[in-house]
């Protein structure tokens, strides 16, 4: 404070009366009046709350990760135009090499097959118009060979209630395919 005269937005903990800690940002400039007395502007804000909301947040984040990390399905999270924002860890069940890092950025269309465009399009649309998840199953495209993947997919909107984008969660189903079809 001496230093250059004024500290700004310094968030710190206090012991209040009760004992409890409180979260306080303040803010304080110092000035000299025109005699060469020292005046000062402190302001203190109670952030306690926004602390606690922080911490619950990020607690409940981490719930979630871990959440979706222990899925033995696909987690995907597209915007509303197609591209893959993520994709949980255990996308190598796709059977594809490093499927993390070449789905992200990837649209989602270039995953299935071309005679599944339609359907998974019209899936979409129904989302947008309202429904709140939809299923369809579809076959992907991957390194090794095609995958029967069942997909079931909810719409995410933004603060305004917009379309954002959607979560899906991806189950391979090739092999209860393959017996359903024997």
């Amino acid at each position: 404070l001496i230093k250059n005269g004024k500290v700004l937005n310094r968030e710190v903990q206090l012991k209040i009366k009760n004992g409890e800690m409180m979260d306080v940002r303040f803010s304080a400039v110092k000035s000299v009046d025109a005699q060469g007395r020292f005046l000062g502007l402190t302001v203190v804000e109670d952030i306690t709350e926004v602390k606690r909301a922080q911490k619950s947040l990020l607690e409940s984040n981490e719930q979630y990760r871990k959440l979706i990390q222990g899925l033995p399905d696909v987690v995907t999270v597209t915007d509303i135009f197609g591209r893959i924002e993520y994709v949980s860890p255990n996308s190598r069940l796709l059977a594809t090499q490093n499927n993390e890092g070449i789905l992200v950025g990837s649209h989602i269309l270039s995953w299935i097959q071309s005679n599944f465009h339609e359907a998974f399009l019209e899936n979409i649309k129904k989302l947008i118009d309202g429904e709140q998840y939809v299923v369809g199953v579809y076959d992907f495209l991957t390194d090794a060979k095609p995958l029967h993947i069942e997909v079931r997919s909810t719409l995410i909107q933004d603060s305004q209630g917009k379309p954002k984008g959607y979560i899906s969660i991806l189950r391979d189903i090739t092999k209860h395919k393959k017996a359903e079809d024997e």
